[in-house]
């Protein structure tokens, strides 16, 4: 599939396990500037800090956050940085997780048909 552009916005994955199991989130940021190396890191750093600090008393102790993958992707090779989280936090509910094939979906969408207007705010 060829690269289609998307101004001012970044990609930023969640690598985690859970049960032994790959697990990745992706969410898409639209910044309100061009993307540069310092903003970036800033922006994965704040998703290791909220699954840190804010969703890890959501997720079951089964559930580590590996690293956090941010890429701007305003232009085919933009700039992405990894930011590894080193000893491996995991989530600290202890009860029964949900298996694996369970999953949560969000879209946000403008109100307005055709692609290029699906899912962006602004």
């Amino acid at each position: 599939m060829p690269f289609v552009p998307a101004l001012n916005v970044a990609e930023v994955t969640v690598n985690m396990t859970h049960d032994g199991q790959v697990a990745v989130n992706t969410y898409h940021v639209k910044g309100s500037t061009t993307w540069n190396l310092l903003s970036i890191t800033a922006l994965a750093q704040a998703f290791v800090d909220w699954w840190r600090d804010d969703t890890r008393t959501e997720r079951s102790t089964l559930t580590c956050l590996v690293n956090v993958v941010a890429r701007d992707l305003t232009i085919e090779g933009g700039i992405a940085v990894l930011v590894p989280v080193g000893l491996l936090p995991c989530g600290t509910r202890t009860s029964q997780p949900m298996p694996g094939n369970v999953t949560l979906a969000v879209k946000e969408a403008t109100g307005q048909s055709g692609r290029s207007n699906r899912g962006l705010i602004g």
